[in-house]
């Protein structure tokens, strides 16, 4: 069952139903997408020449669907109108415009957001120029793009390590505290011991003496 009928510019449906004889199985359905058909052309249109005063028209199909302009082969026609006489049709990033023959003509590559700017192609696909200004004379049609590449992603920068907070060294204070018991106080506990002795000497000497007489 056609639910939705395709065109040229939008896809169709359709769906598909499934009916099983075993009364255990229920109803299955399932949709499939169809694919765009060709153009609904009208009759063709001859050529209408330009002229000094008026554009002239090209050759050709019209879809009644999308609207849009094919020639006998079934190549779309971008622009339809043909320029005036001492004119030409100048493309610039799909859209025409009309200049005079021999007119110097600046066109201007607009910034993009996320897009670097690498210069202006031609319809042959060459880089005619790398200015984001880019000027020229015009001598016959033309088809100009600007041609852009993502900006390069940046790596963050990395951070520095914050600074720690410095550890009293321990060890060196337990060198300090040592150098100084072994220093000033093993001095002191030093002269206190022969004062100890010096007393114990002078006591000895004295109950001596006083048990001679």
């Amino acid at each position: 069952m056609v639910i939705k009928e395709a065109t040229c510019i939008e896809k169709g449906k359709v769906r598909y139903t499934a009916q099983f004889t075993n009364s255990a199985f229920g109803v299955q359905y399932r949709e499939v997408d169809i694919e765009l058909v060709e153009h609904k052309l009208g009759e063709w249109i001859d050529e209408i020449p330009a002229t000094t005063e008026e554009f002239g028209t090209k050759g050709h199909y019209k879809c009644s669907v999308c609207g849009k302009y094919y020639d006998k082969d079934g190549q779309e026609i971008a622009e339809l109108r043909i320029a005036k006489i001492g004119t030409h049709n100048i493309i610039i990033n799909g859209e025409s415009k009309f200049y005079a023959d021999g007119e110097n003509v600046t066109i201007t590559a607009e910034d993009k957001e996320g897009k670097v700017f690498k210069g202006w192609k031609d319809a042959s696909g060459n880089l005619v120029s790398t200015d984001k200004n880019f000027s020229f004379k015009v001598s016959g049609e033309s088809n100009y793009t600007a041609i852009y590449e993502n900006e390069p992603t940046v790596a963050p920068k990395p951070q520095e390590p914050k600074p720690q907070p410095q550890k009293p060294d321990i060890d060196s204070a337990q060198t300090g505290e040592d150098s100084l018991i072994s220093g000033g106080m093993l001095a002191g506990l030093v002269c206190a011991g022969l004062v100890v002795i010096g007393a114990a000497a002078f006591v000895s000497v004295w109950f001596a003496t006083k048990k001679k007489y």
